[in-house]
This record gives C-alpha cells, sequence and structure tokens, in this order.
C-alpha cells in the first residue's frame, strides 16, 4: 500500500541519499525560511510536507554519485543507471516535480510512435455528476492511444525504470497513453488525481477511489522536438488561486524535447490530493508526440 511505498523511499534514502544529499536539504529548508517571510513566498506550511519526499525522489533515481551538471544550476543532479544516463532537475517543490533529460533514446521514442500512429483516436475527459464530459471537446482536443508495456522490449524498458524511479511497482503502473498534440491544440488545467465528490453517482469510480486509492505520481515522457508550444504548465504552484481561465498557460512550465521526462506527485505525503498539481498542455505550434505513464498509490 501507499505507507510500504513511502517507508521503501524513505529506508532507501538513509542507506543512500545521507551525507552531502540532507546537507543540502537542510539549506534548502532554511532558504525557505528566509522566503516565507517575504510578502509573496510559497506558504511553508505547504511546502514543508513536501520536502520529506524531495530526498527519496532523488534518490529513487539510482543515479550513482550523483554530482552538479555544472555552473549555478544546484538544483541539478546527473549520472547513469542501468539505461544510461540522465539529468535531472527540480521544477518546483509544491507539486513536488522533476525534469529528467535522456530518460529515453531516439530508438525508443519512434518505437513507441510507430506502434501508436495507427491507434490514435480524439480523447476524452473522466465523466463526473456534473457532466464534465460533455465539455470534453473544448478541455482535451488531443487524440491518444493505448500501449501496453508487453508490447516491445522498448516499452516494457520505459516501465522498468518507471519503477525505478518512482520506487514504486510496475503492477501499481497504469498502461501508457501517448497523446498526439497536433497544431492549435491543448488539454486546459486539469488534475490527474480524482475527487470523490465528483463521482458520487458512479459507483464503480467510488469503488476504485476506496480507502484513498488514487493517482499518485505521473510521469511524461516527450517522444519529439518542438521549438515552440506545447509545453506543460502548472497554475497554482505552492497553493496560488486558479487562474480565471484554466487555459491560459501561465506558472512553471516544461518543454517539450525527445527524450525528456516530467515527473510530478499529484498527492500529499499523506495520500491527500494536492490541487497544486494542477497541470495542463499549451497549445502546441506544431505537431507533438508524448507519453504518459499513472501510478497508483495502492492495489
Amino acid at each position: 500500500g501507499f505507507r510500504k511505498v513511502l517507508w521503501s523511499r524513505y529506508h532507501f534514502v538513509c542507506q543512500a541519499a545521507m551525507g552531502r544529499l540532507f546537507a543540502r536539504s537542510m539549506l534548502l529548508i532554511a532558504a525557505l525560511f528566509v522566503v516565507v517571510s517575504t510578502e509573496n513566498g510559497p506558504d511553508l506550511c505547504k511546502v514543508l510536507p513536501q520536502l520529506a519526499s524531495v530526498a527519496a525522489a532523488v534518490a529513487a533515481a539510482e543515479i550513482a554519485d550523483p554530482s552538479p551538471c555544472g555552473g549555478a544550476d544546484d538544483d541539478c543532479v546527473s549520472g547513469e543507471d542501468g539505461m544510461g544516463s540522465v539529468t535531472m532537475r527540480t521544477l518546483t517543490l509544491d507539486p513536488l516535480a522533476f525534469t529528467l533529460d535522456g530518460f529515453v533514446d531516439k530508438l525508443v521514442a519512434e518505437s513507441a510512435i510507430g506502434t501508436a500512429k495507427p491507434r490514435f483516436k480524439p480523447a476524452g475527459v473522466a465523466a463526473t455528476d456534473l457532466g464534465r464530459e460533455a465539455a470534453g471537446e473544448k478541455v482535451r482536443t488531443c487524440s491518444e492511444a493505448w500501449l501496453s508495456p508487453k508490447e516491445g522490449p522498448e516499452l516494457s524498458g520505459i516501465a522498468d525504470r518507471t519503477a525505478s524511479l518512482t520506487r514504486v511497482p510496475r503492477r501499481l503502473q497504469m498502461d501508457f497513453r501517448v497523446m498526439q498534440y497536433k497544431k492549435g491544440e491543448q488539454f486546459v488545467a486539469h488534475t490527474d488525481y480524482y475527487d470523490k465528490k465528483d463521482f458520487k453517482k458512479d459507483p464503480k469510480m467510488m469503488q476504485e477511489l476506496k480507502h484513498g486509492r488514487n493517482w499518485l505520481v505521473t510521469l511524461y515522457v516527450y517522444l519529439s522536438n518542438v521549438k515552440a508550444g506545447g509545453e506543460t504548465y502548472f497554475p497554482s504552484t505552492y497553493g496560488k488561486p486558479l487562474p480565471d481561465e484554466l487555459d491560459k498557460c501561465t506558472g512553471p512550465s516544461v518543454s517539450p524535447r525527445m527524450g525528456r521526462a516530467l515527473m510530478f506527485y499529484s498527492l500529499h505525503p499523506d495520500g491527500k490530493p494536492n490541487l497544486s498539481s494542477m497541470h495542463g498542455g499549451c497549445k502546441a505550434h506544431r505537431a507533438s508526440l508524448a507519453a504518459r505513464r499513472g501510478t497508483r498509490n495502492e492495489l
């Protein structure tokens, strides 16, 4: 369950990430105390619960002998695991989010695109009691295709690497959802976790969400390069009020780059949903493709 997964990550940190990582975490906490004293600084009470997961998530990437990436970028670690070189950077602490350059190579990306192309169909949104699905054409205008890790060694390798990164076993992962954004298409801001109050009339969904079960962490893998547009944005980081227009690309964002991955947590460490994890896809200026791999917090 969720507690077992968290304990696994914390235990890993105790064994492999003490010393330099602990010192940097202490400096980070001290810096946050300074930032929170400013008028527009993040709410420390919202940020501190995330800090317990920062060291765990960094260590979970299983990057050997992490070292600074160079220059003034001290929020970055790089190294190699069994599948190649990865560069990991902190995007935000609320929600807890990281980017990973080099997560997949060109061969893996092209293989995933080739498998998905014949299956693309208009993407939908979850049907809620409020009938949100009726607005699906405006909320989400991209296409999607579902792929199983069993369909090839490349996809299976991504699933293994995702499990290694998140410290969550493959049995808790959803299938890959490959998304294709053509010019002008988008996905307005939304959350990946499900709110029980939106599904009271849906017995199946209520059963899915029983005992706190929900969407723990999402991993986006960008499969193509885009010069402009198509960014993944977070409009409500650190508990900021949501924008009046959810399709407005505001807040920290990640630009698509082939092989890059974006990992972020939708839940707080105590299992409660985190509204700061709301995110969206900006309008694409040219065609772009990405694969999403979702992980639940328990069976």
